[in-house]
């Protein structure tokens, strides 16, 4: 059985984007859906004890912006980068001017402190992480009457004892980065992305860095379910498994195929986990979709002059709206 990250590993070269499971439906189709299901059945055993084999996990930090740095293969020097790194004429940094050149504001503070500290890990080759704070971005904070060390990259807060060692090693640091992928290949167009490997362990230390692999080691024996947490997970891939088999391939297929569909309905999802919904009626929540859909084409619709262009675009709309 093929593992999660070897799975995402195969349906993308290069990792701009790290896929959440539950998206694997919508963006792998009939072959992602039932990849995904199988990985929880492996993290099901795992952690019942049933599991004949290690397995691997990588966890979805939310940090921000997104950091490469290694080796520049044309000429071995360090660089960090942002996503424009695999474009066709690769943008990356090479010193704080390329640095202040391209970029503005917090994030040009950002990629010069990632410049100057990752430099120190003797990084070979390339590799990818999650930025997840600076020294001014981590704030003391009181919840439940206890004190905790916060910091919030993106739209999940983190929150370490303040007591803690933990909380220590991340105060002394200058920057922190939960580092998820290796890129292998003799030219920034034909690298290849690997997930799920360990990187932290040969990389330089260093106090000025603070830093994890995003890869979540084999739990077996050690976090183990009770029986009745077995049992209602086993519920609930059962059910899973249920509704896979009510859903016609082709509709899978056309939510892999269909790119602007696909797009829609990874930005409205994306939009009620960023306001903290969870989906408890699929009948309202597909509702919604239709609605916010319309409502997205609606305002590109009032933009537009030309009635030709009005009504290729309401045309455009109601094809994504009521596929």
């Amino acid at each position: 059985m093929k593992s999660l990250s070897g799975y995402i590993a195969e349906a993308a070269g290069k990792n701009t984007h790290m896929t959440h499971i539950e998206d694997l439906i919508l963006d792998g189709g009939v072959k992602g859906a039932r990849q995904a299901i199988l990985a929880l059945r492996s993290l099901r055993d795992m952690l019942s004890g049933n599991s004949k084999k290690s397995v691997d996990i990588t966890v979805k930090w939310d940090g921000a912006p997104a950091v490469f740095a290694g080796e520049d293969p044309r000429d071995g020097s360090f660089f960090v980068a942002k996503k424009g790194i695999f474009n066709s004429n690769p943008k990356i940094y090479k010193s704080h001017e390329d640095i202040k050149a391209d970029t503005s504001g917090d994030l040009t503070k950002k990629l010069i402190l990632a410049f100057d500290e990752l430099q120190k890990l003797g990084i070979k080759g390339v590799i990818q992480g999650d930025f997840m704070f600076d020294n001014s971005d981590l704030k003391k904070e009181t919840i439940d009457g206890k004190s905790f060390l916060v910091f919030h990259p993106n739209t999940i807060a983190y929150t370490v004892p303040a007591d803690s060692t933990l909380a220590k090693e991340i105060r002394a640091a200058k920057i922190g980065i939960v580092w998820h992928t290796i890129y292998n290949g003799s030219t920034f167009e034909t690298m290849q992305a690997e997930f799920g490997r360990e990187i932290v362990p040969k990389l330089k230390k260093t106090k000025s860095v603070w830093m994890v692999d995003a890869t979540l080691p084999d739990l077996s024996g050690t976090a183990t379910l009770t029986k009745a947490e077995t049992e209602e997970l086993n519920k609930n891939l059962s059910g899973a498994g249920k509704v896979f088999k009510q859903i016609a391939s082709t509709t899978l297929k056309e939510l892999e195929s269909n790119s602007e569909l696909n797009m829609l309905l990874n930005v409205y999802n994306n939009s009620k986990v960023r306001e903290g919904q969870r989906i408890t009626d699929t009948k309202k929540h597909a509702t919604g979709l239709v609605m916010w859909i319309n409502n997205r084409y609606q305002k590109e619709i009032d933009k537009l002059k030309s009635d030709k262009g009005k009504e290729k675009k309401t045309e455009r709309g109601a094809d994504a709206a009521y596929r």
